[in-house]
């Protein structure tokens, strides 16, 4: 039960992750991503009764969690790379101009549809992870031949522990692994609880060599999700853009992509960075953001010896301020692989070098100028630590 609930809570995280990168308000899909879950179990808990036989039912249930789970992120992106890809395939078909676009009713409504299908995978996992608690109660009192006492406090305790320990390897571990490798692994323990319970009890389990050939077959699917999922989602992912993709990466806080086109009007490609799938900045109009952002604020301040820049990963900002006198500046951002991206040489990451290459040659390397002090670190934590120590500023940007 501990194992089964780790998994469960992964598998609700994860729909949660996915679903703040689709539908791009981040924290209000968690929210309703948890919500919408926890709801479906209550509901599972009551279809549990529906089962007549808890032996062959909670096994066939460990092995649909695992297949519905190991491929409910991987369908929810192929449903939105289609409804994306349907004007393009349809222009294709029918032979229209290259430049003509088909963005009617029924397009709008399959691809706004398709983004919130994470909730329906949601609702769908969460009926079914809601089942296995009143299956196990059920199978200890067979196993046992007598009332349990102290059945639910056993179960729930053993629940609620293992759903801690879930979170604590979502947040330690898996946050920062690819998605469908992070999907993949929580599936293999539903995979193995199964296999074991099948072992153990499978002379009261009805097709029992049916469910044994399933298992094998998941595991199959798990190693090619494991291998190649990552791929698989990288393309269905950039499908959703119309640029080409040039840069996707998923940090622990957030999921970045970068995007490039070439214009007749432009001598340098045109680099576009969106956020959980939402445009940041695009290099063609970004000067005018940032110059409306910065210049009003830096005229308005009787000095500029101290600037303090809350987020700002980018560096563009804290390039326009360095074009000022000032002495110092500081920038606070919690995701230190962006501000590796552009240019921040501090901590363990990886990024390509020609994409920061480009991306530095954007803010002028203004993470690299001596004036700039860069912190990681979470803006309200960092805010109350230098009140505590007396720093203060002459110009504030947030």
């Amino acid at each position: 039960m501990a194992v089964l609930a780790g998994c469960g809570l992964i598998y609700e995280y994860l729909l949660s992750h996915y679903a703040g990168r689709v539908l791009g308000s981040v924290e209000s899909a968690i929210y309703a991503m948890i919500g919408t879950m926890i709801v479906a179990m209550g509901i599972g808990a009551f279809l549990a009764r529906w089962f007549k036989d808890a032996f062959t039912a909670f096994a066939w249930l460990e092995s649909i969690i695992a297949l519905v789970g190991m491929g409910c992120i991987l369908a929810i992106a192929s449903v939105i790379a289609v409804s994306y890809s349907l004007p393009h395939i349809f222009s294709e078909i029918f032979n229209l101009p290259a430049d003509t676009v088909l963005n009617g009713y029924v397009f709008e409504r399959l691809q706004e549809w398709s983004r919130f299908l994470p909730y329906v995978f949601g609702l769908l996992l969460g009926l079914l992870i809601g089942m296995e608690i009143p299956l196990i109660a059920r199978i200890r009192q067979q196993v046992y031949g007598r009332f349990l006492e102290n059945n639910a406090g056993t179960i729930y305790g053993a629940d609620y522990i293992g759903a801690g320990i879930g979170a604590a390897i979502w947040v330690s571990i898996m946050l920062a692994m690819p998605i469908m490798q992070a999907a993949a692994w929580t599936a293999l323990f539903n995979i193995i609880a199964g296999l074991v319970f099948l072992w153990r009890y499978h002379q009261h389990v009805r097709f029992a060599k049916l469910l044994l050939v399933c298992h094998v077959l998941l595991l199959v699917f798990f190693a090619f999700v494991l291998v190649l999922g990552t791929s698989w989602m990288k393309n269905l992912s950039n499908v959703l853009y119309k640029d080409k993709v040039i840069y996707s990466q998923a940090t622990k806080y957030q999921h970045l992509v970068l995007t490039e086109r070439l214009s007749r009007n432009q001598p340098n490609a045109i680099t576009d960075l969106y956020l959980n799938g939402r445009l940041q900045f695009s290099s063609v109009d970004e000067q005018i953001y940032h110059s409306m952002l910065v210049y009003p604020a830096m005229l308005a301040s009787n000095r500029h010896d101290r600037v303090l820049i809350i987020g700002g990963g980018d560096g563009l900002a804290l390039r326009d301020v360095l074009k000022w006198p000032v002495e110092h500046v500081t920038l606070v951002d919690l995701d230190g692989q962006l501000l590796n991206l552009f240019g921040n040489d501090v901590g363990d990451y990886d990024a390509p070098e020609k994409i920061r290459t480009r991306l530095t040659a954007l803010n002028k390397h203004s993470m690299s100028d001596p004036r700039a002090d860069i912190r990681i670190a979470d803006a309200f934590l960092e805010v109350e630590a230098m009140l505590a120590k007396g720093e203060r500023f002459d110009t504030i940007f947030n």
